[in-house]
């Protein structure tokens, strides 16, 4: 809603929304502004916070009925579990799911998915 909004009130000016999360010399790559998301930003740019980040599984309601999600987190741990391999520059591709385990103190196998 907010990039429709502004491009309605700036209507000269271009957006190109690209995502990675490789590290680009932006005046080389004629870029403006660009949002990266690491835990270790870069000394060599100038960095401000955004927001806090919320962590939390998501599923269709079908897989929810079909594997007893519905009131509990428990029967997590028979599921398949997707794992965001970019999350961030030293990320093991299991982290985001073991720090949500761990904050909940559901016990999930973390390393399949």
């Amino acid at each position: 809603p907010a990039l429709g909004d502004f491009t309605r009130r700036y209507p000269s000016i271009s957006l190109t929304v690209l995502t990675g999360n490789d590290n680009v010399n932006l005046q080389r790559a004629g870029i403006d502004l660009a949002i990266y998301f690491d835990d270790a930003p870069s000394a060599q740019l100038t960095h401000h916070f955004l927001m806090d980040e919320e962590i939390l599984p998501v599923c269709s309601p079908e897989y929810a009925q079909r594997h007893d999600l519905t009131n509990t987190v428990i029967n997590l741990s028979h599921c398949t579990l997707l794992h965001d391999r970019q999350a961030w520059s030293n990320d093991s591709g299991t982290d985001e799911w073991h720090s949500w385990a761990q904050h909940y103190a559901v016990n999930l196998p973390t390393s399949s998915g």
